[in-house]
């Protein structure tokens, strides 16, 4: 049986958008670094170098169906109604790209909800191969609530895993690509426990902005650091497409420290204005980005390493 494959009407776009050239030449330094700019473009300048490698991305993209996604809006602004369409085009540019930077033993660690887990897996057997698949992780974030009866429901969203190669990828539990090849922590599909709860990733925020939740939803720092775990070497490049609050800057400061790693980061976050009267304006924050950067600079303090700040 062939793989599925999705289509829609201007599909085509997404390869065009992906192949133009970069607006800039700005190069990416080595080391720690803070990018401000449209992901596309500091991915398009990755793929010009062969330095910048990475052996992880993670890839946590704007919700299609979420209220509220600042960087997916501030996209589709000229647009009066986005479409499921504009944002299969947003996040197939970008997996295009992605797999690019990716290095040959290297993996992409994708986290999608419910409603678009099928269509973005879809996406990504096309872009990466179905053979490239490596697992799917229910990660068990928290509960809510039904307002009208009250019954509380529990949330999770997926780690969709894939391989720039699967005969090439070196992840612990993980012994290649035939039938009996997972072994621990791989046969644990299902993620759960105080690390991985979004609560817990609003705490640690909190933590830092003296008590306020100045942004948010918020993936805990051991989440990211459960995926940086998978592989055995301590010295790589963890690549953020959506950096959001810098969740994955804390992750790699802190379990460098921990275990004596030499990881470093590559964290890149649009100028997003932040809604009017949001804790994060109120509290003297103009964008998201000015939150990732106080975030980081915050950490490094004392973690006692560096990091650079360049803008698209």
């Amino acid at each position: 049986m062939p793989a599925p494959f999705l289509y829609w009407s201007n599909k085509e776009t997404a390869f065009k958008e992906a192949e133009k050239a970069p607006i800039t030449k700005v190069s990416i330094p080595k080391g720690n670094v803070l990018v401000e700019g449209d992901n596309l473009e500091v991915m398009k300048l990755m793929c010009l170098s062969s330095e910048r490698k990475v052996k992880l991305v993670y890839f946590d993209p704007p919700f299609m169906f979420r209220n509220l996604e600042l960087e997916w809006l501030s996209w589709i602004k000229s647009k009066e109604k986005p479409s499921r369409e504009d944002w299969f085009t947003y996040i197939y540019s970008r997996l295009l790209l992605a797999r690019k930077i990716l290095s040959e033993d290297g993996a992409i660690f994708a986290s999608i909800g419910f409603k678009e887990n099928h269509t973005l897996r879809v996406m990504m057997d096309e872009i990466f191969g179905k053979e490239n698949f490596v697992q799917q992780i229910t990660v068990r974030s928290g509960t809510s609530g039904l307002r009208a009866k009250k019954i509380p429901i529990e949330t999770v969203e997926y780690l969709l895993i894939y391989a720039k190669n699967i005969n090439s990828v070196k992840l612990e539990g993980f012994k290649g690509k035939d039938k009996n090849a997972f072994v621990e922590p791989f046969l644990e599909s299902i993620w759960q426990g105080e690390e991985v709860r979004y609560d817990k990733g609003v705490q640690e925020l909190k933590d830092i902005f003296k008590g306020e939740q100045v942004f948010g939803p918020v993936e805990p720092v051991g989440l990211i650091k459960r995926m940086m775990k998978f592989f055995p070497s301590k010295k790589y490049t963890i690549l953020d497409v959506f950096a959001g609050s810098g969740t994955t800057a804390q992750a790699v400061l802190e379990l460098n420290k921990e275990d004596g790693g030499s990881r470093n980061f590559i964290l890149i976050q649009r100028s997003v204005k932040l809604p009017a009267k949001s804790i994060g304006e109120t509290k003297g924050f103009n964008n998201i980005f000015e939150i990732t950067r106080e975030r980081i600079r915050y950490v490094i303090e004392k973690t006692g390493e560096t990091f650079k700040i360049i803008k698209i």
